[in-house]
């Protein structure tokens, strides 16, 4: 069971952005590490969502 590679995923700019920060989260600050919580990886989301309707 694998998830399909072809699922197009609109990304911002801000999506981006907070995937850098999420990546080096271990040295962010608090106020980051709570802004990167309310985030939803939209390429993550596209996946589970696949997942689900199998």
């Amino acid at each position: 069971m694998g998830v399909e590679p072809d699922i197009a995923v609109e990304i911002s700019d801000e999506d981006l952005s907070n995937f850098e920060r999420f990546k080096t989260r271990k040295s962010a600050t608090p106020e980051t590490l709570e802004e990167l919580e309310k985030w939803t990886d939209p390429v993550l989301k596209a996946a589970i969502d696949k997942l689900q309707a199998r």
